[in-house]
C-alpha cells in the first residue's frame, strides 16, 4: 500500500518551492511527480523534485509565509484525478441530455404538489389530488419553466387530447384525456379522466407535458360497392369499388367492362369510366419503445432496445436478451464514418466555476465491493477496511487501490541511547609556585591589631572600624561558617546573611540575593507527576515542603463538598461532571437517521455516535419536499428501494428490552418500515404494514391487529417495544396491541433492512424520518405524547462544585492549579468551564487557564494561578469548579499548590 509522506515545511506566499523541515528524506517513491500536495489544508500538486529536502509546485503557493505548517504528499497522479473529474462531467452531462431529451417532448415545468384551484406560479404545475388515480383537475401556469408563453399553445387542446406529465428523473407518469381547458387568468385549468399512472410524481420534480390532440372528424363520403381487386374481362358496376396497383378506383359507368384503371408515373390518368379515389391515412401506429443507450459496448447482458457503441459503430439490441457483441442480435444503427478534417480551434471560453469536493460513489468492506462490479467507468468504492479508493476502468475491472484520507499519528517511539562522553581536554601549565607567608608578599601593609581583622556584624556592609587592609584585599565572594557570604561590589565588600529554608540565591541588581523559588516549570513538572501517582493509586496525595502541595483524584471523593455542589452527578467514578437534561440520543442508541441532507443525496448519516454504516440500493434518496424534522427525509420510491446494515452485534436484541420508533409518511400505504429477518419466519424484529396497519411479523406470524387504519399524506409516529417478556406497539402514542413471548430476538448478517424485507420485495413507497434503534432500554410502557422535535445529544446542566478545605501552615500569597479536564463538547477555556481559588474559604479569585499538553486519552492539562495576598487571610486553599452554557466537561483531577510568605 502506498505510503502518504507526512512532514513539516517552509512556504513562502506566491512562490512554488517548498522546503521540507521535518519527515524524513524526500525520494522519486514518495514524491513522485503529479503527486497530490496538502499544505495546511489547501490541495496543490507537485511538479518536480530538486533534491531530497526541496520540491517544486505546479502553481505558486496561495497561503501566508510560514515556517513549520503542516505538509503531506499523496502519491497520486493528475492523470487519475483528471480520470475522476471526466467521469463526473460524464454523469452531470448525462443528466442534461436527459433534462434536454425530456424538454423535447413537450412543455417543461415542475411539479409543486397538490394545491387547490389557484395559480401554481410561473414555470410550475400542480395537481388536485395527490393520488395519481384521484386527479380531475391540472393547474398550469401560462409561463413554463423555460420562460415562454404558452397558455394559446394549452388552448388548443381540445376534448380528448391525451397529456402525459412524465417525470424527468424517473419512471413515474400520469396520463389523462383532456375534457375542458379552462382559462382562469394567468394560468389554466384543465379538466381531465384519469387513464393510467406509473410511480408518484413528487413535489419538486422537473416534468415533462406531451400531448396527442384528436383530429377533427372529416366530412361523409359516399362509396361504392367493394369489389376487390380490378380484374380484366369483368363488368363492374355503377360506384364499384376496386383497388389496382395500390391505387383504389371507384367505377363512374354501368357494366364497367374491360376498362382499365391507368396510372401515368405514379398520377391516375384522366378516364370518363373510372374516378382515383386518394388513399385515406389509416390510424397512427403505436410509438416505437426508446433507445436506452449503454456507451460503450461490455460483456454482460443487454435487452432489447439497449443502444450501444462498438468499434465506432451504433448498435441496437433485437432481441430479448443477449450476451454477444453486436452481431446477429443487433441492428445497426449508424456505421462509423471516414473521420473528416480537423477543424480550426475555436476561441478559448470563459473559465467554469469552482469543481465540487470528489464525493465517494459507494463505501464499505473491500469484501463488499463485488456488488458493484457491473458499474460504468469512473464509478468509486471506498474500502473502509484499508482506506483507500479504487475507480472503475471499464472493463479491465477495478485500478490500484489509491491511499484514501489520513490515518491517526502513530505512537512517539522510545528515546535513543545517549552517546559516549567525549575525552577530557588536556591539563593547562602549572602556574608558579605561591608563598604561605605573609612577610613575603611585595607591596604588603602592616597587619594591625587582631581586633582589626573582624570583618563586621552588620548585614550588608563591612562594619565601621573594620582594617581596610583585609576589606580591601576581597576580590570575590567567600562563604563564612555561618553560612554568610561576603561578596564584593561595585563600591566595596558586602555581606549577604544566609537565607531562609527554601529559599534560592539568585543574582540582583548589584550582586547576590535570597528569593522564593517561583511556580513555574519545575512547579508545573512537580504537579504533573504528583497528579500521575494520584491517577495511578486512585487516591489523593500530599507533597512539598510544609505539604503546601495536594493532588485529589476522583475515585473516591473523600476531599470533594458533595453536599455544597449544584447539578453534580456522583453516578460514575474517576470524574467530576454536571447532570444532563436527555435528548433522545443516549448509550443505548444504536441507530439514528435525521434524514438530513441535500435534495437527492444518497448519503445516509448515523447520528446516534456509534457511525455505523449503511448500504443503498436502488432509488432511496434524501428528500427534502417532505420532513417531519429538520430540512429532509429519507424517501423510498416502492420499488427495490432500501437501505441495510452490517449485521453488527449491536443489532442482535437477545432476551433483554429493545425500543424501535420512527416516523412514517406513506404515498401508497402498505411495504415495511424494518425488518431484521434473514428468512421468512424466524425470532426475528419485524415491522411493517398488515390490512392497512402497523404490525409485527415475528416467528411466522403477525402479532397485532389493532391501531388506526393508515392514509396517504400524514405523518406517524410509530413504536415497538420490547420489556419483560412482552412485545407493545404504539401508534402516535396510543397503545395498539401486545403480546407475550420470550423471545431471543437475532438480526441477520446483512440486516436490519430499511424500507424493504429482508429479501428486496414489500418495499415502502413513502418517507421515513427520524428513526431510532435502541438497545438495553423500552422507552416506553404506556400510552405517552410523540416527540416534537427531533433527537439530539443530552444537554449539560451548569456546575458548581468544590473542594473541601486543606491545610496550610502560614496563609498563602499565591495558589497554583494543575487540571486534567475532558472536553466532551468543545468547550472555550475560561468561559465555559472555568476554576477559582480562596484562602479563607469565602473570597474567590478567578484562575486563568491556559493549556499544557493533551494526554494519550485525549484529555487535556490546563493550568494557571491566582494572586490571593489581597484575600482575607486564611490558611484553608480550596479550588471551586464551575461549567457554563450548557457545555459538557467532564473534571478528571486537580493538583493545588500555593506559595508562603
Amino acid at each position: 500500500m502506498t505510503t502518504i509522506y507526512s512532514a513539516t515545511a517552509d512556504v513562502e506566499t506566491g512562490s512554488t518551492s517548498v522546503a521540507i523541515n521535518t519527515g524524513g528524506p524526500l525520494s522519486a517513491a514518495v514524491a513522485p511527480a503529479g503527486s497530490l500536495v496538502a499544505i495546511d489544508g489547501e490541495v496543490y500538486f507537485l511538479s518536480e523534485l530538486i533534491d531530497t529536502a526541496t520540491f517544486e509546485l505546479t502553481r505558486p503557493y496561495a497561503g501566508a509565509t510560514a515556517d513549520d505548517v503542516p505538509c503531506e504528499i499523496w502519491p497520486i497522479s493528475q492523470s487519475s484525478l483528471d480520470m475522476i473529474e471526466t467521469a463526473r462531467v460524464l454523469a452531470a452531462t448525462r443528466a442534461a441530455i436527459n433534462v434536454l431529451d425530456k424538454n423535447s417532448q413537450g412543455l417543461f415545468y415542475r411539479l409543486v404538489g397538490q394545491t387547490g384551484d389557484a395559480d401554481p406560479g410561473p414555470g410550475n404545475l400542480a395537481l388536485d389530488a395527490a393520488d395519481p388515480s384521484a386527479v380531475t383537475e391540472i393547474y398550469i401556469d401560462d409561463v413554463d419553466a423555460n420562460t415562454r408563453q404558452v397558455g394559446p399553445l394549452v388552448d388548443l387542446w381540445s376534448p380528448g387530447t391525451v397529456l402525459v406529465i412524465r417525470s424527468i428523473t424517473s419512471t413515474a407518469y400520469l396520463g389523462a384525456v383532456v375534457d375542458e381547458v379552462e382559462d382562469a387568468g394567468g394560468y389554466r385549468r384543465v379538466l381531465v379522466s384519469y387513464v393510467a399512472h406509473d410511480g408518484v410524481l413528487g413535489a419538486g420534480e422537473q416534468i415533462s407535458v406531451a400531448w396527442s390532440r384528436r383530429g377533427a372528424a372529416g366530412d361523409a363520403a359516399e362509396l361504392g360497392i367493394p369489389s376487390g381487386a380490378w380484374v380484366s374481362d369483368t363488368s363492374f358496376p355503377l360506384r364499384a369499388l376496386v383497388e389496382h396497383e395500390g391505387s383504389l378506383f371507384l367505377s363512374n359507368i354501368a357494366d364497367n367492362l374491360g376498362n382499365e384503371p391507368v396510372l401515368n408515373e405514379g398520377a391516375p390518368a384522366s378516364s370518363a369510366e373510372w374516378t382515383w379515389i386518394p388513399a385515406l391515412q389509416g390510424p397512427q401506429g403505436p410509438v416505437g419503445a426508446g433507445i436506452n443507450w449503454q456507451g460503450p459496448w461490455e460483456a454482460g447482458a443487454y435487452e432489447q432496445y439497449d443502444g450501444v457503441e462498438y468499434e465506432g459503430s451504433s448498435y441496437l439490441a433485437n432481441t430479448t436478451t443477449t450476451t454477444q457483441p453486436p452481431s446477429a442480435d443487433w441492428d445497426l444503427l449508424a456505421a462509423r464514418s471516414e473521420q473528416g478534417p480537423q477543424g480550426d480551434v475555436g476561441p478559448e471560453g470563459p473559465q467554469g466555476p469552482q469543481g465540487k469536493s470528489f464525493t465517494v460513489d459507494a463505501t464499505g468492506l473491500l469484501s463488499e465491493r463485488s456488488p458493484y462490479d457491473a458499474e460504468p467507468e469512473g464509478f468509486s468504492f471506498l474500502a473502509t477496511d484499508e482506506g483507500e479508493l479504487y475507480i472503475r476502468e471499464g472493463v479491465s475491472g477495478w485500478s490500484q487501490g489509491i491511499p484514501f484520507g489520513q490515518g491517526p499519528q502513530g505512537e512517539e517511539g522510545p528515546e535513543g541511547p545517549g552517546g559516549p562522553q567525549g575525552p577530557e581536554g588536556p591539563q593547562g601549565p602549572e602556574g608558579p609556585p605561591g608563598t604561605t607567608d605573609y612577610n613575603e608578599l611585595t607591596n604588603r601593609p602592616a597587619l594591625g591589631a587582631s581586633a582589626g581583622l573582624d570583618v563586621g556584624t552588620t548585614s550588608g556592609t563591612v562594619a565601621a572600624g573594620d582594617d581596610s587592609r583585609i576589606t580591601g584585599a576581597i576580590q570575590a565572594s567567600v562563604l563564612t561558617t555561618d553560612g554568610d557570604i561576603i561578596y564584593r561590589d561595585a563600591t566595596g565588600p558586602q555581606r549577604l546573611a544566609k537565607g531562609t529554608q527554601g529559599q534560592v540565591l539568585t543574582m540582583g541588581a548589584s550582586g547576590p540575593q535570597w528569593s522564593s523559588p517561583t511556580g513555574g516549570q519545575v512547579g508545573v513538572e512537580i504537579s504533573q507527576i504528583a497528579l500521575k501517582l494520584a491517577e495511578l493509586d486512585g487516591a489523593a496525595w500530599a507533597y512539598g515542603g510544609n505539604g503546601n502541595g495536594f493532588v485529589d483524584h476522583f475515585d473516591t471523593l473523600d476531599y470533594v463538598d458533595v453536599a455544597g455542589a449544584t447539578n453534580l452527578d456522583t453516578s460514575e467514578a474517576g470524574f467530576l461532571k454536571p447532570t444532563t437534561q436527555s435528548n433522545g440520543i443516549d448509550q443505548y442508541t444504536v441507530l439514528l437517521l435525521h434524514g438530513d441532507g441535500a435534495n437527492g443525496s444518497t448519503t445516509f448519516t448515523d447520528d446516534s455516535g456509534t457511525n455505523k454504516s449503511l448500504t443503498a440500493s436502488g432509488n432511496v434518496q434524501i428528500d427534502t419536499a417532505q420532513s417531519k424534522f429538520g430540512v429532509a427525509s429519507i424517501q423510498f420510491d416502492g420499488s427495490g428501494d432500501a437501505l441495510r446494515g452490517d449485521g453488527g452485534a449491536d443489532y442482535v436484541f437477545g432476551t433483554g428490552d429493545w425500543t424501535i420508533d420512527a416516523w412514517v409518511r406513506f404515498a401508497s400505504v402498505g411495504g415495511t418500515v424494518v425488518d431484521f429477518r434473514d428468512t421468512g419466519t424466524g425470532p426475528f424484529p419485524f415491522l411493517g404494514i398488515n390490512d392497512g396497519r402497523f404490525s409485527a411479523y415475528i416467528n411466522g406470524s403477525w402479532r397485532f391487529g389493532g391501531g388506526p387504519l393508515l392514509a396517504t399524506g400524514v405523518w406517524y409516529h410509530v413504536a415497538m417495544v420490547q420489556t419483560g417478556g412482552a412485545l407493545s406497539l404504539f401508534v402516535d402514542g396510543s397503545l395498539a396491541g401486545t403480546w407475550s413471548n420470550g423471545t431471543n430476538y437475532g438480526c441477520a448478517s446483512n440486516g436490519p433492512f430499511i424500507g424493504s424485507f429482508y429479501n428486496g420485495s414489500t418495499t415502502l413507497n413513502g418517507w421515513i424520518d427520524e428513526l431510532r434503534l435502541s438497545k438495553g432500554v423500552a422507552r416506553w410502557t404506556s400510552s405517552f405524547s410523540p416527540p416534537t422535535e427531533a433527537y439530539s445529544l443530552p444537554s449539560a446542566d451548569n456546575l458548581t462544585v468544590a473542594s473541601e478545605p486543606l491545610t496550610a501552615d502560614a496563609p498563602p500569597d499565591e495558589i497554583q492549579i494543575l487540571g486534567l479536564v475532558e472536553e466532551a463538547q468543545s468547550p472555550t477555556i475560561n468561559t465555559d468551564y472555568q476554576i477559582e481559588v480562596t484562602r479563607d474559604g469565602s473570597t474567590w479569585s478567578a484562575v486563568t487557564l491556559e493549556y499544557v499538553l493533551t494526554d494519550t486519552l485525549g484529555r487535556k492539562q490546563v493550568r494557571g494561578g491566582a494572586d490571593v495576598s489581597g484575600q482575607p487571610t486564611g490558611t484553608a486553599p480550596q479550588w471551586r469548579f464551575k461549567t457554563s452554557n450548557n457545555v459538557m466537561s467532564r473534571l478528571h483531577a486537580v493538583d493545588t499548590f500555593w506559595r508562603e510568605s
